[in-house]
């Protein structure tokens, strides 16, 4: 959900050409689908969700990014690198992974990974937003 909502606003916001997002978990299976919940809540939105798959990140392709940014301080402290920002450290509240959970938890995860993208985005892009 994050990947896609932050793709739609960079698009919204005119720098899709300078900023480029992946998404990658630490815990996650290679090539599972999107849940069912998560296209639900991105619909809400108004954002369709991709058929993109899940991806495991790996220790060798954190150094081809100049800013990781996770989802909890605990994920923070795992990637341990100087360009790794959770985001609490932008918004002061953490994401919570809505797996296994109601559909519910899905719309409200969705709903702060949107407000999380906005002020994050805001603050990367100073005035240019």
């Amino acid at each position: 959900m994050a990947q896609a909502i932050a793709k739609q606003k960079i698009k919204l916001a005119g720098v899709d050409n300078v900023i480029k997002v992946e998404s990658a978990g630490l815990f996650v299976n290679d090539g599972d689908k999107i849940n069912e919940k998560a296209k639900i809540a991105l619909k809400k939105l108004g954002i369709k969700a991709t058929s993109r798959k899940a991806k495991q990140i790996r220790t060798q392709d954190l150094d081809k990014y100049k800013l990781i940014i996770t989802m909890t301080g605990a994920q923070k402290e795992k990637i341990n690198r100087k360009n790794c920002f959770s985001v609490y450290d932008f918004c002061k509240q953490e994401i919570m992974d809505p797996f296994g959970q109601s559909q519910e938890v899905y719309d409200a995860t969705a709903k702060q990974l949107e407000f999380a993208v906005d002020v994050i985005l805001k603050k990367i892009l100073g005035d240019r937003k």
